[in-house]
């Protein structure tokens, strides 16, 4: 791994990493030890925000991938990946041919006028994706239509974004440029696409022993809350609003960027400085899953 960012897991358990960067996507396969191929980009090739940068497996290219997000319905459904990439939002979709497995990656948003600087990304069941993007202070939204637009502006510094599918609710952590302050924001999707007005953005209540947050980053819906990430800060919400900071060893991590719920009781996260993928408990043992801590690689094997 080389300064690994986004995360998202899909329906059978696989995790799915944007290693920003070798410029890749990878995907680590939760066996024993954890096996860590690419599916998509070569490492050290950067695109160069063109057309030409769409293809299939390693001919695809990225020019600053921080975010992924996926869509699946179950284990046996067919996979669709969205990646944020700059100013641009790329899907990649498993096909099979002459009975292997392909991923096409296609370029679905790149529109400077809309989308500056993308942080954070979420896709709902209608495959209509949610974007932060930081640079332009807002949330934007496109549709399998081909609608792109803001659904929420006068964010400070949006970063990290997760959608819980069961109360149609978008979770922001918006972080202020200056002292890195950070609120969670949250604003219930729209029944329809585009809206027939700009999305009410509020506040989360939060209270708690991880209070006061700073330099948020990734934001995942968690079972019962949400889980949130600082450089070397893991913490929870719940419902009602409590935070705590998951107990991770002094000098474990260094550089926390993206996270993701892992389906039962712990988490998955990436430490982009450490270049590495964990595992970590509610109790705060950390595994690493794919990367060795301080070192920078490409290579695809068992860590």
């Amino acid at each position: 791994m080389n300064a690994p960012t986004g995360v998202a897991r899909d329906a059978a358990g696989n995790l799915y990493v944007v290693d920003t960067g070798n410029f890749t996507i990878r995907k680590i396969t939760p066996t024993t030890p954890a096996v860590v191929s690419t599916i998509a980009g070569t490492a050290g090739i950067k695109g160069a925000g063109a057309p030409t940068d769409d293809g299939v497996d390693a001919a695809a290219k990225f020019v600053n991938p921080t975010a992924i997000a996926v869509h699946q319905t179950d284990a046996t459904a067919p996979l669709t990946l969205y990646v944020a990439d700059g100013d641009s939002v790329r899907k990649i979709t498993a096909t099979t041919v002459n009975g292997k497995v392909q991923m096409q990656v296609q370029t679905i948003i790149r529109d400077a006028s809309k989308l500056t600087g993308a942080t954070g990304i979420a896709v709902d069941a209608a495959q209509n994706v949610y974007v932060a993007d930081a640079a332009g202070k807002r949330v934007i939204f496109g549709t399998p239509a081909g609608d792109i637009d803001s659904l929420a502006t006068g964010l400070d510094g949006p970063q990290g974004l997760a959608l819980d599918a069961a109360t149609n609710t978008l979770y922001i952590t918006d972080v202020a440029a200056a002292g890195g302050a950070t609120v969670i924001k949250k604003l219930v999707l729209p029944t329809t696409l585009p809206p027939a007005a700009p999305a009410t953005v509020t506040t989360v209540a939060v209270t708690g022993t991880a209070q006061p947050f700073t330099n948020g980053a990734g934001i995942a819906v968690n079972a019962g809350g949400l889980v949130l990430v600082e450089p070397t800060r893991l913490i929870t919400v719940s419902a009602a609003g409590v935070s705590a900071v998951v107990p991770i060893a002094a000098g474990k991590v260094t550089s926390l960027s993206g996270v993701v719920f892992d389906g039962t009781t712990g988490f998955d996260v990436t430490d982009s400085g450490n270049h590495t993928v964990s595992k970590v408990t509610t109790a705060g043992a950390l595994t690493t899953l794919a990367g060795k801590a301080g070192t920078a690689g490409a290579v695809d094997s068992a860590p």
